[in-house]
């Protein structure tokens, strides 16, 4: 039972290291290990037999999602007409709901879903009317009307903020993080907070293209970027590799690469941290799931 759920790759590299670090794996190994062989070529011969599920929005995927969809349907039943349903369609959908908030300058920074805001609705209010019980929003950002006016089907991943940490300045610039219909890929694009717009890139505005992109901010002028540019830039787990330092106003493709991890790591990047004055840059390999390796400096 131990190995069930593991991914064809992954269970005779475990079966190999247990026969090896002696944490008593060795009789659950040994009996495993002696038809592996034959389970092996097996499993490299299904190796890849759904790659074609990648492409989320080819014709061949999304029918394959559609027939999944009516055999649960056939199966369960159709439940949004369910009592249950409702009350929880209700709930996470009610105006009564706490709206939790980040602080970025003088302001409380929101996003909120409704019956009218189905994909988000950025806000933000201050503090005085946000104690008052009745908040009164300005709204930043509606990831619903982006939809509309880009014909888009933009899902909110998050956004990576550029503050300086010095006392009395106002963060004005983020990077938004959307994908296309939900999937890991993202576009990352610069986003102005106090104009509430996107910052173009004919006036110098950051964009990265479509991918499973890792970034963060050196300073003002500079990014830390792991995407994809070409062969050897991710790793078997299809996230960055490397790192690359790009400046404000110069090619992507041409951005140094200043960090390197191994193809076999899960991910690789970067981030600065501002503490009590202390500036430190890291650098961090994902090795697995659960392990990490921190370089600073």
């Amino acid at each position: 039972g131990i190995l069930l759920g593991m991914t064809y790759s992954a269970v005779p590299a475990l079966v190999r290291r247990s026969l090896l670090d002696g944490r008593g794996w060795s009789r659950c190994a040994s009996v495993v290990a002696s038809g592996l062989p034959a389970r092996a070529a097996a499993w490299a011969e299904k190796d890849g037999e759904h790659a074609w599920l990648e492409e989320v929005d080819s014709e061949r995927a999304l029918e394959w999602v559609r027939s999944q969809n009516a055999l649960a349907l056939d199966s369960l039943g159709e439940p949004s007409g369910s009592q249950l349903y409702e009350r929880i369609y209700g709930i996470l959908t009610s105006r009564d709901k706490i709206p939790y908030v980040r602080k970025i300058g003088h302001s409380l920074y929101n996003f909120w879903t409704d019956d009218e805001n189905p994909r988000d609705l950025w806000r933000r209010t201050d503090l005085d009317s946000y104690r008052g019980g009745g908040p009164v929003w300005e709204t930043v950002l509606s990831i619903d009307q982006l939809c509309a006016s880009e014909g888009e089907s933009w899902v909110y991943k998050g956004h990576v903020l550029y503050d300086d940490g010095q006392e009395g300045t106002i963060p004005s610039r983020t990077l938004l993080q959307l994908s296309r219909g939900g999937a890991d890929a993202t576009v990352v694009r610069e986003f102005d907070l106090l104009l509430k717009a996107f910052v173009p890139e004919s006036e110098g505005g950051f964009v990265l293209p479509e991918s499973k992109s890792r970034v963060s901010w050196r300073n003002a002028a500079t990014l830390l970027v792991g995407t994809k540019l070409g062969a050897g830039d991710m790793t078997s787990s299809g996230y960055p590799r490397t790192v690359r330092e790009w400046r404000r106003g110069t090619l992507l493709a041409e951005a140094p690469v200043v960090f390197e991890g191994l193809a076999s790591d899960v991910s690789v990047g970067s981030f600065v941290s501002r503490h009590g004055g202390v500036r430190l840059e890291w650098r961090v390999r994902s090795t697995g799931f659960y392990t990490k390796k921190y370089l600073v400096r």
